[in-house]
């Protein structure tokens, strides 16, 4: 008689996926002390970005702030365990809040224990969406922990300035920031864009980019063409105007139209008298980086992605398959 309640044995060797043969992986397989070097490296990298915004280095700040992104986005879908999460994000939040030791506690302490929740629901958001693929798809799962921490990034800034405002909203800190995450992505767009071009110039590049594409542009002459860029530039600056609340300067730098727009939008909300101004310069720049989330979220996830195949290459991370045909990250 057969036992239909027997088990019956599968040779995983003989099952593939994509042509490559499974071999199944114990789930409690793993390195320990690759899981410390990436915890380590993560708050290392935390620090040394504090570390700079605390002696007012705003630039190469925010160049830190990209890798620590980067390499947090890495970290947050692959470390496995709620309570390796949880270790990371706190002791990276100590790590970005750690040079500011000296400031009120009545603003770190807040800054600090947010910080380290929006860091810990990143990696809950990274490790979900890990274990519920079969195959790995790093863009997509990468999504959802970018978006926190950039919150968490909104709330670190807002802190930063909140402390030392007059001298991070300097015209070359911003001007900084802007070709550090910025510049980069829009010269796939604008050629020759920098923080350094006019505004005047930027719009009447999109204006003829705009045009180049319709169908009528080939009959028209220059003149016709200088027009309707006038038009388009016009309606532009209107539109900024109407979306922001600020009235550009189109002849002023692209640096020096955002340096107006941020202390216009925080000049009576910084500063220790104005403890309500925290939550106000908050919302201001939460509703800026949410703006151009997708624009900052393109190059923080090619990074992140770029560090993720080394790791690969080098074998200090290793995606294998489990028992259920499912891809997975590993530190082995």
């Amino acid at each position: 008689m057969v036992n239909f309640f027997k088990k019956t044995k599968v040779d995983d060797q003989d099952r593939t996926v994509d042509g490559e043969p499974i071999r199944p992986v114990a789930t409690h397989a793993r390195s320990a002390l690759k899981v410390y070097v990436l915890i380590g490296t993560n708050t290392f990298l935390a620090l040394i970005v504090g570390s700079f915004f605390k002696v007012q280095s705003f630039g190469y700040g925010m160049l830190f702030l990209v890798v620590s992104l980067s390499f947090l986005i890495v970290q947050t879908l692959t470390l496995k365990y709620v309570k390796e999460g949880v270790t990371a994000s706190a002791l990276c939040a100590l790590g970005f809040m750690a040079p500011f030791l000296g400031e009120p506690i009545l603003y770190f302490l807040p800054t600090l224990g947010l910080i380290w929740l929006l860091l810990a629901h990143a990696h809950n958001q990274g490790r979900e969406y890990i274990n519920n693929m079969v195959k790995i798809r790093f863009t997509r799962a990468a999504r959802p922990v970018v978006g926190a921490l950039l919150t968490a990034v909104v709330l670190l800034m807002t802190f930063v300035l909140f402390v030392n405002g007059e001298s991070l909203l300097k015209e070359d800190n911003i001007g900084r920031t802007i070709d550090i995450m910025v510049t980069p992505v829009a010269k796939g767009y604008l050629e020759g864009f920098s923080s350094e071009v006019r505004l005047k110039d930027v719009l009447d590049n999109i204006a003829r980019e705009e045009i180049s594409k319709a169908p009528e542009a080939a009959g028209l002459s220059a003149a016709q063409i200088n027009v309707l860029v006038d038009q388009s530039r016009s309606e532009l600056l209107k539109f900024i105007e109407d979306k922001t609340g600020f009235a550009p300067a189109p002849n002023e730098s692209v640096k020096r139209n955002v340096t107006m727009y941020v202390q216009d939008k925080s000049e009576d909300f910084s500063g220790t008298r104005a403890p309500l101004g925290a939550l106000v310069l908050f919302a201001i720049l939460f509703l800026l980086i949410k703006g151009i989330e997708l624009v900052l979220y393109l190059p923080l996830a090619l990074l992140a992605y770029m560090l993720y195949e080394l790791a690969i290459a080098f074998g200090f991370i290793v995606v294998q398959f489990e028992g259920t045909s499912k891809e997975v990250i590993n530190l082995t």
